[in-house]
């Protein structure tokens, strides 16, 4: 399978998009306007504000990273940088999954096409105009109102990279009607938390379950209790999917197919915990089971995707 990294060499970010990011740093009515215009249904006002300004800052921390890149280095033996990109959504979450999964490629100055199921083309219309605009990338990022499956056809046979966010029976389809073509898949099916003690993992979920979008691939599912979280260590007698025995803790995560491991704190004070487990990226929660941060997350190591803000 092509890696992500082999289809963007390191790129030019747009100016106006940097200009935009920093000004929406500085300038907070500004960020509460953009966050009104581009409210998530899943989440009220007040949550969405402060789930965008985290997002924004985790846009500007990986822009400064690719910007501060050492030139010297190089990028690694890449593909020629593609010329456009086409960015399949879920039918929720537009401004969030546009931000994480299509910002990116517009920023690097890509061409990038969303595309969502017809059904829900009205729903997505606002956002996806409203962050395009106010993040600088119009004329470079939109939303199409032609059918997915005619994009698909197009840029597959373009040789152009295609990004799925959804279900992982989604990605596979694709793969196996254009085998040749350049597929990317987010398709973690929720959040798995894992802990040292049965205590803290079972408190972790509860934060989360009372914090979660109803629909989200973020929202917590099983809860995975290991006295040892290193990948070869032994599980507990069940993987947490329930689909039967397990010998080893990167064998139990591998059947979650998570979009991220979650870990309290409790855990990340005792040091030692790895980044990943079986490809899947753990991040550690702060008290208030919060993620400390976001980069990484939606990391699919069936179906490609390197993870969020790590393009």
């Amino acid at each position: 399978m092509i890696n992500v990294r082999q289809v963007m060499t390191r790129g030019e970010l747009s100016a106006p998009f940097v200009e935009r990011l920093e000004a929406l740093g500085s300038q907070a009515p500004d960020q509460q306007a953009l966050a009104d215009a581009s409210a998530d249904p899943r989440l009220a006002r007040v949550q969405w504000r402060a789930v965008l300004a985290v997002e924004l800052l985790l846009l500007l921390r990986w822009a400064a990273r690719r910007y501060l890149r050492d030139p010297a280095a190089g990028p690694p033996a890449l593909l020629d940088r593609p010329s456009e990109a086409l960015v399949l959504l879920p039918g929720y979450g537009f401004g969030l999954h546009v931000l994480r999964r299509a910002v990116p490629f517009a920023a690097l100055g890509v061409a990038t096409t969303v595309s969502v199921a017809p059904g829900v083309l009205d729903d997505a219309r606002q956002p996806v105009a409203v962050l395009a605009r106010g993040l600088g990338l119009e004329g470079v990022l939109g939303l199409s109102s032609e059918p997915p499956a005619d994009l698909v056809r197009r840029f597959a046979r373009a040789g152009q990279p295609i990004f799925v966010t959804g279900r992982q029976e989604t990605y596979l389809a694709l793969a196996a009607a254009y085998p040749d073509a350049s597929l990317f898949g987010a398709t973690g099916r929720c959040a798995l938390v894992m802990s040292r003690t049965r205590q803290g993992g079972a408190d972790l979920r509860r934060r989360l379950h009372g914090t979660a979008p109803a629909v989200s691939c973020s929202r917590p599912g099983p809860a995975l209790h290991c006295a040892d979280l290193s990948p070869g260590a032994p599980a507990s007698a069940h993987s947490p999917d329930g689909t039967g025995p397990v010998s080893t803790v990167v064998e139990a995560v591998r059947r979650s197919h998570p979009s991220v491991i979650l870990v309290p704190h409790e855990d990340e004070a005792e040091g030692d915990l790895p980044a990943t487990i079986g490809g899947y990226t753990v991040l550690a929660c702060d008290a208030d089971g919060e993620p400390r941060w976001r980069d990484g997350f939606g990391r699919d190591p069936v179906c490609g995707w390197p993870g969020d803000y790590v393009v």
